[in-house]
């Protein structure tokens, strides 16, 4: 598995376990301005993942270590948003914290 692949099952996880804790309040999502998730992924992991394993399959020492840096450096963000969203994330939270770790123990 790819690191990306292993970070979309593990965020995936995450959701769908957020989405079963949180039923009957994601239903009030539209009506009461509620967070559907707490924690937002917008920064391009999975395309910085995607550059820098292309990057070592054509052993380009440079983009390798520019997409190391930038996924290394998204992770970190990532990190923090999950570690500070640990009791809005409950049951969640597992596999969120799994998924970033592992990206961040195998980014080298």
């Amino acid at each position: 598995m790819t690191l990306r692949e292993v970070w979309k099952t593990k965020k995936k996880e995450s959701e769908e376990a957020f989405k079963k804790e949180h039923a009957k309040e994601l239903l009030k999502v539209d009506t009461e301005g509620l967070t559907p998730y707490p924690v937002k992924y917008e920064l391009g992991l999975g395309p910085a993942l995607d550059s820098y394993e292309a990057a070592k399959k054509k052993n380009k020492a440079a983009d390798i270590k520019k997409y190391l840096d930038k996924s290394k450096e998204i992770a970190g963000k990532y990190h923090t948003r999950i570690e500070g969203k640990k009791t809005e994330l409950g049951k969640a939270y597992p596999a969120a914290h799994e998924g970033i770790d592992y990206l961040i123990k195998n980014l080298k």
